[in-house]
């Protein structure tokens, strides 16, 4: 089932890549991606919620010496004793609780990396330049990032990795406007 799950919603039946790297790094990148709090809409939250089971069935699986040894030399997985209600019990066991202090420091040290501008280049492509749904895209990003994200999409485009669209030449000619909006919606 969990294979076939797999599949489904990640096209692939290997739970390293679902995971995507080292395990712990893996299984906490791809938890946060599709943590079910992150969803818009219903639909969305019913397949968060199924992504999110999925992965931290697959991190389970993978931590366990024994389910690992048995998934590395066969391919098989023994998900009938891992039970869905446990997803959120093993996202506390491996992580901490997360404080004000432990984002502010990940966001200093996600912001210029190199993880951030993969990211500042996927959002571009994503939403075709439309910069009000790549800042919203982007991981620790506030108004006060906007100029310093357009700067590296810029230079990316300078660079020939982006195209210039028509929605980001739009959209970077409304930041002004943007920003007193989201001013105003403070005050």
């Amino acid at each position: 089932m969990l294979l076939t799950d797999c599949k489904q919603y990640f096209n692939t039946d290997d739970l390293y890549e679902v995971l995507r790297v080292e395990l712990k790094k893996g299984y906490y990148k791809q938890s946060m991606k599709w943590h079910p709090d992150k969803a818009d809409d219903e639909s969305a939250t019913k397949h968060a919620t199924a992504k999110f089971q999925i992965i931290t069935k697959a991190y389970q699986i993978l931590s366990d010496a024994q389910k690992r040894i048995l998934y590395d030399e066969s391919g098989i997985v023994d998900d009938e004793n891992v039970l869905d209600e446990e997803s959120i019990n093993v996202w506390r066991q491996v992580f901490k609780k997360v404080t004000a202090e432990d984002i502010k420091k990940f966001a200093e040290q996600y912001q210029g990396s190199a993880d951030e501008v993969d990211d500042i280049v996927a959002a571009y492509n994503a939403w075709k330049g439309d910069m009000a749904r790549i800042m919203d895209s982007v991981m620790c990003a506030t108004y006060e990032d906007e100029s310093r994200i357009k700067e590296i999409i810029d230079k990316k485009i300078g660079e020939g990795v982006l195209k210039a669209t028509a929605k980001y030449k739009s959209s970077t000619s409304k930041v002004p406007f943007l920003l007193c909006k989201m001013l105003a919606s403070f005050l």
